[in-house]
């Protein structure tokens, strides 16, 4: 991508780009720290050329990544076919403790 001048450059802080695009100033001083948003010191400030900042945070539509184990949301979960030999109430663990002691 070409440079432009300076004069032509669309320069903002941090704290403008972040709100600008939906994002934590955080985020924005990562990635110029990171190398992948330019951006010029002035004095001791950080601006953000916002062309270059627009073309970093494109669109991308989200899809669905199908995992093997995973069922589809419309699909109904398969049941257990174990049966649970734990009795839950207090009828059935005397019950269960009766049968152990005999």
């Amino acid at each position: 991508m070409a440079t432009a001048p300076v004069e032509q450059r669309r320069l903002a802080t941090l704290a403008e780009t972040a709100r600008r695009y939906g994002v934590a100033e955080r985020t924005i001083r990562r990635r110029v720290y990171d190398g992948t948003l330019r951006a010029y010191r002035i004095g001791r400030l950080l601006r953000v050329d916002l062309d270059d900042a627009e073309a970093s945070f494109q669109y991308t539509p989200a899809t669905r990544v199908e995992h093997p184990n995973v069922p589809a949301p419309h699909e109904p979960r398969p049941t257990s076919t174990r049966t649970n030999s734990t009795p839950t109430t207090v009828a059935g663990i005397r019950a269960k403790l009766a049968g152990s002691r005999a």
